[in-house]
């Protein structure tokens, strides 16, 4: 329980309220952890649908300056004078391809940072549960050797 209780992160927090029930019967033990549980987890995952969100704005953002740059492109071809023409169309297109490149370059990043974020949250939760079991299994194994 001292150990647990130096420490900041959520597996710590979990195991220490099984702990603090150790000489209670299992399901007592097992009710501790449980709600520790839900209470930790989540915290672990608060958020992170905001990254998936604002992967999908760049995205889109990105597709509205594709669009922002061909308009005056077409405006170009279709009403300019030759000469302009050329000028006007290479500066519309250049403008659609680097909004574009911008907001996918911004989503892809955005997306792999999730990626790792979301596995890395995925990974506590599955040593939540894992030790969790091992707890209840240890104490478990203690409570009946002392009866």
């Amino acid at each position: 329980i001292r150990v647990c209780s130096g420490s900041v992160a959520m597996l710590p927090k979990v195991l220490k309220s099984g702990l603090k029930r150790s000489k209670q019967d299992q399901s007592q033990i097992q009710n501790a952890i449980d709600a520790s549980a839900l209470e930790v987890i989540p915290k672990i995952e608060l958020r992170m649908n905001y990254l998936q969100v604002i992967a999908n704005i760049s995205t889109l953002f990105g597709l509205l300056g594709t669009i922002q740059g061909l308009i005056p492109s077409f405006a170009a071809v279709a009403a300019a004078e030759p000469t302009q023409k050329a000028e006007m169309l290479a500066n519309g297109i250049a403008k659609a391809m680097n909004t574009t490149f911008l907001g996918l370059l911004s989503a892809i990043t955005i997306m792999i940072i999730h990626s790792i974020l979301a596995a890395k949250s995925e990974k506590i939760i599955n040593e939540i549960d894992e030790y969790s079991v091992k707890l209840m299994d240890l104490l478990g194994t203690k409570n009946q050797a002392n009866d």
